[in-house]
Order: structure tokens, then sequence, then C-alpha cells
């Protein structure tokens, strides 16, 4: 849009990794001698780190474009939040080679019988895991194995890990311990300098085939290189839109005023969003205390949903005071289901006994848990349906119940009736009637 009226060749502040655009700070030159020379001496395991938008990617991308194809086979991941075996099955199909094997090792044995063909074919192989923050620490585990794929003397795989800062603090976790001990290189990207990121803007300026450097003044540049901290990628971002700013006021350069103006827009933006978020999270939490009032105040709630009625902070339902030790109200009845059959045997009773949580229930309905059992299911075949909050009166009946998803075989769960007072009855119920 602004190129002819700047007298640009191409866009200079790209977002997107160019690698025609690298600007080699010296942590960035750092990152890739380091990646040149970890896949050449075949050092196994080398992780680069860096803050959002400092260059990794550009970085990788660097390396990628300059490698000999004919010495070295790359495989790039970028989705890396992905399962053991769904990388296994993306590394085989960079390297042309199916995997016959569902099972994770047969997977291992049949990638290392590869390596080794391509390593007799003189040939290299390098893993790189772009945003290695995202990946599963299962998944980060089992890249210790491929590690062990070697020959006597080198690694079959090199395997770059690039990340951001909250992955050196994940590697430093107790379960990947052992991973963080076999990485041989480790180099950190760190933000530009004020310096360097004048000349930053100057070589990307310079790229897109700008001769002269006065596009910006001294005070744009200042203003800038202040507000982005060194980050590359929001260096990018702020004098794009400086650009867009000076051509739409018909400017022939970026002054101190439109940077400052640009930047305290942008400012606006970032504050007008994070007020409309604090002003729906503070409406949430007013409407939490709001509806709990409404709900202790309002009989109408516990006649249509019944199962709901033993949150009620004044322990009444239709103004009945009173609770029973077990925490349901007196006033409801006892279960009055007869003869339910369920798909994996019958219901059956018990009369109340010391070891009867539901003691003051004697014709709850019992029912023998078999396995695959869940609260949920054994309740819909009790009642006929399900609903969350009757998990809370089932597990005051049976305070054994830790998890409603996982109860031990061969126990006994009981089951009161929830729902007497009001009249509904489960389908069980209406067909025994």
């Amino acid at each position: 849009m602004y190129l002819k009226h700047f007298r640009l060749e191409k866009h200079p502040f790209h977002v997107t990794p160019d690698p025609e655009f690298l600007y080699m700070s010296p942590s960035h030159r750092e990152a890739l001698a380091s990646i040149i020379y970890g896949v050449e001496e075949r050092k196994g395991f080398i992780a680069i780190i860096g803050d959002v938008g400092v260059g990794k990617t550009t970085i990788l991308r660097s390396y990628l474009e300059k490698v000999d194809r004919n010495q070295l086979k790359t495989i790039y991941v970028f989705s890396t939040n992905i399962s053991s075996k769904d990388l296994m099955r993306a590394i085989s199909v960079d390297l042309g080679v199916p995997l016959e094997s569902d099972d994770f090792y047969g997977m291992v044995h049949e990638l290392h019988v590869a390596l080794i063909e391509e390593y007799l074919q003189g040939r290299n192989v390098v893993l790189i895991i772009d945003e290695a923050q995202n990946m599963p620490a299962e998944t980060l585990e089992n890249l210790r194995m491929l590690s062990n794929l070697e020959t006597s003397k080198e690694k079959l795989l090199q395997i770059v890990l690039c990340g951001q800062l909250e992955f050196d603090e994940s590697l430093n976790r107790r379960e990947l311990r052992a991973l963080h001990q076999r990485i041989s290189i480790k180099t950190y990207i760190v933000p530009l300098s004020q310096t360097e990121s004048r000349e930053y803007v100057r070589h990307r300026l310079s790229l897109a085939g700008r001769k002269d450097m006065d596009l910006f003044t001294n005070s744009a540049l200042n203003r800038i290189v202040a507000t982005s901290r060194g980050i590359p990628r929001t260096i990018n971002i702020l004098c794009d839109n400086c650009l867009v700013s000076a051509f739409g006021a018909r400017q022939n350069q970026v002054t101190g005023r439109i940077a400052r103006e640009m930047v305290e827009t942008r400012s606006r933006k970032t504050r007008a969003v994070s007020r409309r978020w604090s002003v729906a999270v503070a409406c949430l939490l007013l409407a939490i205390p709001a509806g709990i009032v409404i709900y202790h105040s309002a009989d109408w709630i516990p006649s249509l949903y019944p199962w709901m009625a033993e949150y009620r902070l004044d322990g009444q339902r239709h103004g009945n005071p009173g609770q029973s030790r077990q925490g349901i109200p007196d006033d409801i009845p006892v279960p009055r289901l007869n003869k339910v059959h369920a798909g994996n045997g019958p219901l059956e009773r018990k009369e109340a006994s010391v070891e009867n949580p539901a003691g003051e229930h004697p014709s709850s309905v019992v029912r023998i848990v078999r396995k695959g059992d869940t609260v949920s299911a054994l309740s819909k075949e009790v009642y006929g349906f399900f609903h969350v909050g009757m998990i809370g009166w089932i597990k005051k009946a049976n305070p054994w119940i830790v998890d409603p998803d996982r109860i031990d075989v061969g126990e006994n769960i009981y089951f009161p009736d929830l729902h007497a007072n009001t009249g509904w009855k489960s389908e069980n119920h209406r067909e025994n009637q």
C-alpha cells in the first residue's frame, strides 16, 4: 500500500519469519552456530530458548534454507501438542518410511532400522521441534528414547528443541530431568539492545530497497525502541503501523509525533480490552453472590429441581426446616421403587444396618457395583435419568465414594428417593406400577 510512497521495493516489516530479513545479533548468531555445530557433530539434543517474538523460528528457517539436502534429511514439526505415537508417525512420513507397528516401542525399532539405512547412505537426520513448550511432558520424555538410537560412535538422530522461556522451566521439572541431562547444547536468544534495535530497523529498510536512512526520525526511533523492549516482532508491528499512519497523513517521514500517537492509540486499545475483561470478571463476581441470595430465597427452585435442595444454605425445602444426619431433608420419604432390574443384574434391597450409610432409609435401593459401572450410569438405571446435582445426595448416602467415575467392584451403593415429594416418577417406577 505504501511502498511507492516511501520508495520501497518490498514490505520491510512483515511479521512472518522471513529468513531473508534475518538480523544477526550476537545471540542470534550464536543460536544459528549452535544448530549447525550440534547437527554436524551429531551431538544429539540441541535446545534454543527465547521469549515470544525474538526470532527463534526465523533462525530455524534460515538454517533449513542453507543445508545440503543431499547430506542432511530434515524433519520439521511445528504442531507439537501431539502424542508420542503421532510424533513417530510424523517422523516416518517425512522420512518416507511407513510404520507397520502400532506399538510405540515397535515404532522406535522400525525408526532405528530406517536411521541406520540413512547413516549407511552417508546422510545425517535432524528432527526440529518448534514451539516445544506446547509438547506434552510424556511426549518429551519419550523423545529421550530416540536419542538412544546410535552407533557405537555417533548419534543417528539429531534433535533441535526450540521453545519459549516456559519450556526452559519445564526442563527443570523432576519428570524431565533425564531429558534435560541429555541436552548437549543450550543457547538463549535474548531481546535486542537499544543500539541493536535501531540497527535492526535500518537493516530491514536497507533490504527493502530504502537506501537513505531518514525514513524514521531519531525521536520516532527512540519511541519505537523504548516501546518494543527489544522484541523484533514488536518492532515490526510498531514500524509498520507508523508507516501506515504516515502514509495516511501524506507524510514522507515517520516523525516523533506520529510514533507517539500510534503508540498511544495501541495503548488505549490494549487498556480498553483490559477494561472490558475487568468489567466482565467484576460482573461475574457480583452475579455469583446475587444468584446465591436469590436461590436461597426462592422456594420454586427445589420444586423444579429437587436434587438441588441439599445445596440450600438454610437447609429448608418448601419451607420445611431440618436436615437428616446424612444431609438429606427429613421430609424426603424413602424410595418406592420395586422390582427394578438393571442391565448388569438385578438391583438388590438390604435392610438398614450399622454398615448401611442410608440407615434411616431402610427401603433404599441398593446396587451392587459391577465392572465398568459408574455413579451416573447406575443413577440412570435406578431413576431413569441423571443430573450432576444428584452426585452430592448419592455421595452423602455413600461416604466411601471419592470419585463417582471410579467405584470399587463389589461395593454396595445406596440410592435415596429424590423425587417423591414433587410427584415425579422415574421410568422404572412407572413401569413397576
